[in-house]
């Protein structure tokens, strides 16, 4: 009878019990989600995970926090591992929608470390699964990333097709009227890129009517940078600058640095376009102030992050060692008790062996970790530099040199001019000097992006494309098995086809320059001849000249120029090859 009655009893309190656990569980997520701290959070949810068995729901609840978090701190390689235990647990709760959405977010953190393919296959899995399932609201998102990285590949045909069917699907079911705004802001990029303004210019004013109604701040801010843009290019000067203006005062309501930085960029590019150079100079001044800014605060960032890992790895290496040192500490005492007369000896020696094995295990562990930081750490810059010489590459580094060669054009016109006009364009000048030669310093020391993304030979093809596409004819042409070069001769040999390709631009005057690179069994040779006036004496005194050469000399390298049949300029550096590069 009294095992009958223990029985009810606990039979009666179970939903009590089953509820009181169901309620910790929300009090857990609720106190997650109040935690301002991405780190602390993303410990907590670690620790309650493994400290816990999770129901699905509550998987769901983990999952649904651990992404957002992770990603907040640029821990990618934890967001991967919950990607794929993620993916893996909705396939065996035959969950299609959960999968699909997971499957997004696999491919959205591929996409942030910049593995382009393996993201857009994610995705392209993600939108198979949403529109069998006809899961509309994740085959519209997906649509839009599809659509925005054919823009990136400049496969605007693909592109157009993929975010008009996210826009058009976004407009049928969604009631949240911002969900529209990004695919038909892409959109509209997509068609100023093509020389469509006349298509884009509606979607703009679409975007900026909803996202002030909404009070969207950040598409607010965007839209208007982007449409001042395509107000300069129609030459609607005094629109395009309080358009600018505005997006502008909203990214620093925003509050975020790198939105304020692409808009004082963009601002300082309005400015120049529309005639008021001194304010660009003084915008552009700020801008490469806020970059510097930027680039400190990343690399605190970094270099914390990589701390946190060796302190986290210093404690774990102390546990280990603890556990380590109570395993023989019992050990030593099971074997006293057994053996304590007989093995007294043996017991001291095996206890000291142990220890000096400790000892050493110890120092070669923190050595192992101090390599390890200072790898990290080094690993951090060079992704910073990496980052920071894309900004540079697709930045104010070209308009400077652009608004220079402008102003030496204005100057012409100024010799009459009265001497307060001239010693404003004089002053211009040397403040653009001042800023390009600032810039320059920066980027000398930072890696071309180019070069780890596509190699040498293609990174050379590219900066011709970039650098004489549009402005003359040009030709590109490789001979030879291409050799392997090491990174220092790379860099080198990149910046000087760069400073030759900035004098052919500037100072040669030609409608025609050929590039020829040329890979022989014992040297690399690059030829660049143009067809212009020739070499001059400020030609050969300059300083591009010259760092050409040094930087020719850093290699081991032979630098040339020479004007074939008294027309145009031949340059040649010749690289030695090294016995292993064949």
């Amino acid at each position: 009878m009294p095992q009958k009655l223990l029985f009810l009893v606990l039979f009666a309190c179970l939903p009590a019990i089953c509820w009181g656990q169901k309620n910790r569980y929300t009090a857990f997520f609720t106190e997650i989600d109040s935690i301002n701290d991405a780190a602390v959070s993303l410990k907590k949810l670690e620790g309650f995970k493994r400290k816990n068995k999770l129901n699905p729901t509550e998987k769901i609840a983990f999952y649904e926090r651990v992404f957002p978090l992770a990603f907040k701190i640029s821990e990618y390689d934890l967001a991967l591992k919950y990607n794929f235990e993620s993916m893996k647990f909705a396939r065996e709760i035959n969950n299609d929608s959960l999968l699909a959405n997971y499957l997004k977010l696999t491919g959205s953190t591929y996409y942030y470390i910049k593995d382009r393919s393996t993201a857009l296959a994610y995705f392209k899995k993600a939108l198979d699964i949403a529109d069998r399932n006809k899961i509309w609201s994740v085959k519209a998102r997906m649509l839009s990333n599809i659509g925005a990285m054919y823009v990136e590949q400049e496969k605007y045909g693909l592109a157009e097709k993929n975010l008009k069917e996210s826009i058009a699907l976004c407009k049928k079911y969604a009631r949240d009227p911002s969900l529209v705004l990004l695919p038909t802001r892409l959109l509209a990029t997509l068609y100023t890129q093509t020389g469509r303004g006349n298509l884009a210019r509606p979607l703009y004013e679409e975007i900026i009517s909803v996202s002030d109604e909404i009070k969207d701040t950040s598409m607010m801010c965007f839209s208007r940078m982007y449409f001042s843009r395509l107000l300069v290019e129609s030459k609607e000067f005094k629109k395009a600058l309080a358009c600018s203006e505005e997006a502008l005062k909203l990214a620093r309501i925003q509050g975020n640095k790198n939105t304020i930085e692409t808009s004082l960029s963009g601002h300082a590019q309005i400015l120049e376009r529309t005639g008021h150079l001194k304010e660009s100079i003084k915008y552009l001044r700020k801008t490469l102030a806020l970059r510097k800014v930027l680039f400190r605060d990343d690399l605190k960032v970094a270099i914390a992050e990589t701390e946190v890992k060796y302190k986290t790895g210093e404690i774990r290496r102390q546990k280990e060692l603890a556990e380590s040192k109570a395993v023989a500490e019992k050990r030593k005492n099971s074997l006293y008790i057994v053996v304590f007369i007989g093995l007294t000896l043996l017991l001291i020696i095996v206890f000291l062996a142990v220890n000096l094995r400790s000892q050493s295990k110890r120092k070669k562990a923190e050595m192992a970790l101090q390599q390890e930081y200072f790898e990290a750490v080094l690993e951090a810059q060079e992704k910073e530099k990496e980052r920071i010489a894309r900004d540079l590459h697709d930045g104010i580094c070209q308009k400077f040199v652009a608004a220079r060669m402008k102003f030496a054009f204005v100057g012409e016109s100024l010799d009459e001019s009265g001497p307060e006009i001239s010693g404003n364009y004089k002053a211009c000048i040397a403040l653009l000097d001042e800023a390009t030669n600032e810039l320059r310093n920066i980027s000398h020391e930072i890696m071309p992006p180019d070069l780890d993304e596509l190699g040498f030979t293609e990174a050379l093809r590219q900066l011709a494309h970039t650098m004489f596409n549009h402005v003359m004819d040009y030709s590109f042409e490789v001979f030879g098995k291409i050799r392997d070069l090491s990174q220092q001769e790379e860099i080198q040999l990149y910046r000087a086809t760069q400073e030759l390709f900035s004098n052919v631009i500037r100072h040669s005057k030609a409608s025609q320059v050929s590039v020829q690179l040329i890979f022989s069994e014992k040297q690399l040779m690059l030829l660049v001849e143009d067809d212009g006036i020739g070499l001059t004496e400020s030609n050969k005194k300059g300083m591009g000249l010259g760092n050409i050469s040094l930087r020719a000399e850093i290699i081991k390298a032979r630098f040339h120029m020479e004007q074939p049949a008294g027309r145009g300029t031949l340059a040649s550096l010749k690289l030695p090859l090294k016995e292993h590069e064949l």
